[in-house]
């Protein structure tokens, strides 16, 4: 592409990226709001709220041992410091409640999702794909 081209055609060039930009937009747009879209959307979604759940939890056994450390040396800890860390240790496991609320919700959006914009055949799938209860536990299950 010489210099004198670039001259006597830099409209159909500008054009031309412009036009490329616009398709790929409408392309991702398009991707997006398809029913696969929606559901990596959705499964994305769940996914962040898995991990939120589990840093709540994280935090909660935290506060639970400080709490726990603190009340084997009741005697020499501040008694006011003590209930602080009771409380924290209940707005703690308020929000694991709260975090684990949310991972059912989003996991209930994934699979109305599948069920309403997929076949019945992918179904099974599709839930043991992007569902993580659904996954075979690592444990054996024992009373």
């Amino acid at each position: 592409m010489t210099i004198e081209f670039v001259q006597h055609h830099w409209a159909i060039l500008a054009a031309s990226v412009l036009g490329l930009a616009i398709s790929l937009f409408v392309a991702v747009r398009a991707f997006e709001d398809s029913a696969r879209g929606q559901l990596l959307r959705l499964v994305r979604t769940h996914d962040e709220k898995i991990g939120a759940a589990n840093k709540a939890r994280k935090v909660a056994s935290t506060a639970a041992a400080t709490l726990h450390r603190m009340s084997a040396n009741r005697d020499s800890a501040i008694p006011r410091r003590l209930q602080e860390a009771g409380e924290a240790l209940e707005d703690a496991q308020a929000l694991v409640k709260i975090a684990d609320d949310q991972v059912m919700i989003s996991a209930n959006l994934v699979r109305k999702i599948i069920v309403e914009e997929f076949p019945p055949q992918q179904h099974d799938r599709l839930r043991a794909k992007y569902l993580a209860e659904n996954k075979k536990p690592d444990k054996s299950f024992t009373f």
